[in-house]
């Protein structure tokens, strides 16, 4: 429950700072972009972190929360355009961050599934195998939970 709160709290702060610095009109397609862009650096902030399981989850349960956040601001904003007039462009808007989202989320999922852990080093010992193995699972258990928070 705190998590959850620090997610919303920690999303409007940063949609706010990033008006602050490049003043946005709020409008659907900017909300869209700063959340595809958002999800894009969270995911790969993830994956820095799998040498720190606290952090990694941690940070995993807040940004999932911030992403399930950013993505019904961005629905919102459509919600709120439709009902000012509802026209074919942003019809077309909406489905495209739809499917900017889903092919964001294949693409990501094909990500994890072709890294390998043991591109940087190889490990020495049977431990030092089994301590690499449970990082990288962990970090994809993670990355997919925020996907998951972010579609939901």
């Amino acid at each position: 429950t705190i998590s959850i709160f620090i997610g919303l709290a920690t999303w409007h702060a940063l949609k706010e700072v990033v008006t602050g610095v490049a003043p946005l009109n709020h409008t659907s397609v900017e909300i869209a972009v700063l959340f595809l862009v958002f999800y894009c650096i969270l995911q790969i902030g993830l994956l820095k972190l799998t040498d720190n399981m606290l952090m990694l989850k941690a940070v995993g349960v807040i940004a999932g929360h911030m992403a399930g956040f950013a993505a019904i601001d961005v629905f919102d904003t459509f919600q709120q355009e439709a009902e000012l007039q509802v026209t074919w462009r942003l019809l077309a808007e909406c489905v495209a961050f739809a499917g900017m989202m889903l092919l964001m989320f294949a693409v990501g999922g094909d990500m994890r599934g072709s890294y390998r852990p043991f591109e940087q080093s190889r490990p020495t010992s049977e431990e030092e195998l089994h301590e690499t193995m449970e990082k990288h699972e962990e970090w994809i258990e993670v990355a997919n939970e925020v996907e998951d928070d972010a579609l939901t």
